[in-house]
């Protein structure tokens, strides 16, 4: 639940950050506009540089937006995201996932059961029990891994959304330059 609520991408960590990756790319600008302005004194670029113009404007009044306008897309995600979690935890908000996916397969009643598959008389009773609590503790040693796997996953996404915030006026000054519109694609996938 951490990966779906604020906490994770309201720290004021991140905003101070972001304030200086922000600064920076406001000097890029400031650097581009130096380029922009050269290259019209020597007509250099011709159209190009009025189009980078336009951009060099659009970015600098978005880009010092640009954590408030990736919050925004970040808690339109975790709309849907909250839908799912919402599923999965049924009617047991407060036992987190992994009680609801213990309560789904009724893992207590399993271990219970199988002490009462044995019959008297039957001399393979405890090699069937046996092989039964085998057979369940591989079931639960791949839930096991498998929630572990998804509570890793969503580390992972908590650290990217947090670089993406911090980087995202790099992103949007990215944008201006022919060389460097790969980054701001890139950046825009891992947003989205």
């Amino acid at each position: 639940e951490y990966s779906l609520s604020n906490k994770a991408i309201s720290l004021k960590v991140i905003e101070l950050v972001w304030e200086a990756v922000r600064d920076i790319a406001n000097l890029s600008l400031i650097f581009i506009l130096m380029y922009i302005s050269i290259s019209t004194v020597l007509s250099l670029s011709g159209a190009n540089t009025y189009k980078m113009l336009g951009k060099v404007i659009l970015v600098g009044l978005l880009m010092n937006f640009s954590l408030t306008f990736t919050n925004i897309i970040i808690d339109a995600t975790n709309i849907v995201a909250i839908q799912f979690n919402d599923a999965i935890m049924g009617n047991n908000p407060n036992g987190g996932v992994s009680n609801s996916i213990g309560e789904a397969l009724s893992v207590g009643n399993l271990m219970n059961n199988t002490g009462n598959q044995a019959f008297a008389g039957d001399n393979y009773a405890p090699y069937n029990q046996a092989l039964v609590m085998l057979g369940i503790s591989i079931v639960l040693l791949i839930i096991m891994f498998v929630t572990a796997a998804g509570a890793a996953m969503f580390l992972v996404r908590v650290i990217k959304l947090m670089g993406v915030m911090i980087f995202s006026p790099l992103a949007f000054v990215a944008i201006i330059l022919p060389k460097t519109e790969t980054y701001a694609k890139m950046w825009w996938e891992e947003l989205i």
